[in-house]
């Protein structure tokens, strides 16, 4: 600009790895949703699929939060950065 230079970013999850916990999710649940339903077919549940696969759903769902939590003061932390390396100031 005329005043200076703006320094735009974001934080955001890549989409690749949007996409990979997608279908990580929906393979989950729908292994989830065949097991719980199999009695109801007259088939045998097989034993430890419902309970394995919501623990690797609910695992996959952690790491996500998770990494959010290693994130939450990054935005702050780079802010400050531009500020003092650049003797920047918010724009108006």
């Amino acid at each position: 600009t005329g005043s200076g230079t703006i320094i735009e970013g974001s934080f955001k999850m890549h989409p690749a790895a949007k996409i990979a916990m997608f279908v990580w999710c929906a393979i989950l649940a729908s292994i989830i949703l065949i097991a719980a339903l199999a009695p109801l077919g007259g088939q045998a549940r097989p034993g430890g699929t419902v309970q394995v696969s919501s623990f690797m759903l609910l695992l996959g769902l952690g790491m996500v939060m998770f990494g959010r939590w290693l994130g939450r003061g990054e935005v702050r932390a780079l802010s400050e950065f531009l500020h003092e390396t650049l003797e920047a100031h918010e724009a108006t």
